[in-house]
């Protein structure tokens, strides 16, 4: 009988672990908890399934950017400190002066692109994944004058 119990208890587990393992249903999760969480100091960048969060409240300096993909959630410090507060405290010139283009392969974003344009300044940055740090490739940042 005792060993039936624990037969019974370990395919309870193991049917357990399974569920929770369940990406699909995770991500949907994290997907939507993210897409409503609507804090002034965060803003989601979607693209289909995927998202891109920009988290500027206080407190969050190591975890600025947040990837949320088929390999779940990543956090990263800020590709660019100073440009990245800057663009908050500014804000773009018009609604949709300022976004991100993601580049996906095999379900993980693995690059993107901010393009904007913040008062005077327009231009875009292009970021690549590189383990657990987001390393600068390509700026150009053209200064209107005024």
């Amino acid at each position: 009988m005792k060993k039936l119990l624990i037969a019974i208890g370990m395919a309870a587990l193991l049917s357990a672990c399974q569920t929770t393992g369940d990406f699909s249903g995770s991500l949907e999760a994290r997907r939507s908890a993210v897409d409503e969480a609507g804090a002034p100091c965060v803003r989601v960048h979607a693209a289909g399934d995927y998202r891109l969060v920009e988290n500027a409240c206080p407190g969050a300096d190591a975890r600025r950017i947040t990837l949320i993909d088929q390999a779940g959630e990543r956090y990263y410090a800020s590709y660019d400190p100073t440009f990245t507060r800057w663009a908050w405290t500014e804000g773009c010139a018009t609604e949709g002066a300022c976004a991100y283009t993601l580049k996906v392969r095999e379900g993980a974003i693995t690059a993107f692109t901010y393009r904007f344009a913040i008062n005077l300044s327009e231009g875009e940055i292009d970021v690549e994944v590189a383990g657990d740090t987001l390393v600068v490739v390509r700026r150009q940042i053209v200064d209107q004058p005024s």
